[in-house]
């Protein structure tokens, strides 16, 4: 209710600053050292305050859903204490453009994600909490540096950078981008965000739909003015965005597990954002970004509903028929496919459609535009693909389940659902993200096309989608680790890291600090020792054989004479 409250708040406030087209900047003063003003900036722009609402309406609706997913969890009050303090991080990422306090709201996002995934506590959430821990930990790094750095300028203020260091100092935009991709998950540090779905499932409609992953983008939304001074930010940012979202799309379409199935198409949106930041839209990809986490968490919390129905069973082929089993919840679903497929009036194709327009309009090379066509196209195929198994595949799992009603469901899933109707139209209408590029007929309907084709694809190919293709054309491992993303990550990382850590314990513990310690300390003393008794040894044998000697001969002498 309290998030909620907050929402609309916000809301209140964002119309308000669109109807006056301004942007509030307030200085907080916390005090005065001597010479030196304390302050902390916070900024109040349109889209800033918009995504803080769009997080603080699905948190609230998370929480709402957990009242009936962790129904009898005794440590449900632990669980919502750390859900709070995981948006709280997410505000101070929006609304402090000061690199001190962003870099306090990223690392209590690391912190409270770490912490949620790991909640269940057993092997499967301890290793993916680890994983995620770690792989934000080369970001965290990266920004610290890039923060140490911009100390050179004499403040931490994001908004206020000089063009001319970001000139001079291309590895503070590289630096910048790292910690952007380890957070969103782009292509080399892809791997964590299918393993964070051991988290409970309101955790994932949280994390993987507005907070957690978005954070890279939104960084580099504040950050976009000066990224774009530098001459191979653009065309980087462009590339791996259209291969994070190719290769997403590849790994669901053999994906059979639920929740994977949707973290994998955050990722592949991830990279259509990330590729919109490259091509210098950043209002639009904020608009997109809003509206992904819409409909996304939708998916989510109509996946954890099956999820709890099919007594905790996330394989897809388990669920079937479920649009006579639960209709409100096949709607709900269908609706964020379309969503998410960029169908036509739905909340998706008001940003995805503009995208591709203005990508076509651009100098993007043919490469790039080849993946991000590819990558939609991949999208509409396990889109659907999901849809026909959820509704149309022959049921393989017990009869035996649990039909779900919950006065807990519905608000939240309906509030959501009509939310991500709307949600594209409404931020269309009011903030005129984008001007829709002129371009001829046949290209205006390229994306058009590009959806009917996906739709087609998939209904064609649907006996093979449904099973494993033959071994000749398909490598399983290959997919299943995302293209060895997650060995490489994992396992073959420890090999060196193991490697090193043997060499430094036998060189350095058990090495010239052992020697220089207390066992150099005791071989010095017990050598000492020896050497001294043998010594000793010698000398009382030595004087008793003279002392033998010496009374011997008066013996001899007397028994002589």
């Amino acid at each position: 209710m309290i998030f909620m409250l907050f929402s609309l708040l916000n809301l209140m406030i964002t119309a308000k600053l669109m109807a006056s087209t301004q942007l509030w900047m307030i200085e907080w003063n916390l005090t005065l050292m001597t010479s030196t003003n304390v302050s902390i900036p916070i900024i109040l722009d349109p889209m800033g305050l918009m995504f803080s609402t769009t997080i603080m309406f699905i948190s609230a609706n998370v929480l709402m859903f957990s009242k009936f997913y962790m129904k009898g969890d005794p440590l449900i009050n632990k669980f919502t204490l750390i859900v709070m303090l995981f948006v709280m991080s997410m505000n101070i990422l929006i609304l402090f453009p000061n690199m001190l306090s962003l870099l306090l709201g990223w690392d209590g996002l690391g912190l409270s994600s770490f912490l949620l995934i790991i909640y269940y506590q057993n092997k499967k959430s301890l290793s993916a909490g680890m994983l995620t821990a770690l792989t934000n930990r080369l970001g965290d790094i990266a920004i610290i540096l890039s923060s140490c750095w911009l100390l050179s300028q004499g403040h931490w203020n994001i908004l206020c950078l000089l063009p001319n260091f970001i000139l001079n100092q291309p590895l503070v935009t590289l630096l910048l981008m790292v910690a952007a991709m380890t957070k969103s998950a782009q292509i080399p540090f892809s791997s964590w965000l299918p393993a964070a779905m051991a988290a409970p499932t309101p955790v994932s409609a949280l994390v993987h739909s507005s907070t957690l992953v978005t954070a890279g983008v939104f960084l580099l939304y504040r950050l976009n003015p000066f990224m774009q001074l530098s001459s191979q930010f653009s065309k980087s940012l462009t590339l791996i965005g259209a291969m994070t979202m190719t290769m997403a799309g590849i790994v669901a379409l053999k994906e059979m597990d639920t929740k994977k199935i949707i973290a994998l198409s955050t990722l592949s949106q991830l990279g259509l954002m990330m590729m919109t930041l490259g091509m210098n839209l950043p209002s639009l990809t904020m608009s997109h970004l809003i509206i992904h986490a819409l409909f996304k968490s939708l998916l989510f919390l109509c996946a954890g509903t099956l999820i709890n129905s099919y007594t905790h069973s996330q394989d897809i082929r388990n669920m079937s028929k479920n649009n006579k089993k639960f209709p409100h919840i096949t709607a709900s679903m269908v609706t964020a496919m379309l969503a998410l497929c960029a169908y036509p009036f739905m909340s998706g194709f008001y940003s995805k459609d503009l995208i591709i327009e203005n990508m076509l309009f651009s100098k993007t090379n043919m490469m790039t535009s080849a993946l991000m066509f590819l990558g939609a196209l991949l999208t509409t195929l396990y889109s659907t693909r999901f849809m026909l198994i959820l509704t149309s595949s022959s049921p393989s799992s017990s009869p035996l389940m649990i039909l779900t009603s919950h006065i807990h469901i519905m608000p939240p899933l309906t509030l959501l659902a009509i939310a991500s109707v709307s949600s594209g139209a409404m931020i269309t209408w009011i903030t005129n993200v984008q001007t829709s590029p002129t371009l001829p007929m046949t290209t205006k309907i390229l994306p058009l096309l590009c959806l009917l084709l996906g739709i087609l694809l998939s209904l064609e190919l649907w006996p093979l989608l449904s099973k494993p293709m033959p071994p000749k054309f398909n490598n399983p491992y290959m997919i299943t680790s995302m293209f060895f993303l997650t060995p490489l990550s994992t396992q073959y990382t420890l090999t060196t890291w193991k490697f090193t850590s043997l060499l430094s314990l036998k060189t350095v513990d058990q090495g010239w600090v052992t020697l220089m310690g207390p066992q150099g300390i005791n071989q010095l003393i017990t050598s000492m020792s020896k050497t001294t008794l043998k010594h000793q040894s010698s000398h009382i044998t030595l004087s008793l054989k003279q002392m033998l000697f010496f009374t011997a001969i008066p013996i001899i002498m007397i028994t002589t004479y």
